[in-house]
């Protein structure tokens, strides 16, 4: 009876020591995850800028040589990381 109950501790601790790595490795992928949202957002908020920028320069200038470089600058800025 002693043997079981000493199995049983042991068999116990291991489990609570696997089940904190397991929510330390969620915990790191969830401040991962909130990382990379977060620089999503900033980009989306430098694209949003960058756009209306455009925008507002094609308003100005509609028969100008603006009218190209929408696309080829929004493009760009898409493939920034690649």
């Amino acid at each position: 009876k002693q043997r079981r109950l000493i199995r049983n501790r042991m068999s116990a601790q291991l489990h609570r020591e696997r089940k904190k790595a397991h929510v330390d490795q969620l915990e790191a992928e969830l401040r991962d995850r909130d990382s990379t949202i977060q620089a999503l957002r900033e980009r989306i908020v430098a694209l949003e800028r960058e756009n209306a920028a455009l925008r507002r320069a094609q308003k100005t200038n509609p028969a100008g040589s603006s009218g190209t470089a929408v696309p080829l600058t929004l493009n760009a800025a898409m493939h920034m990381d690649e």
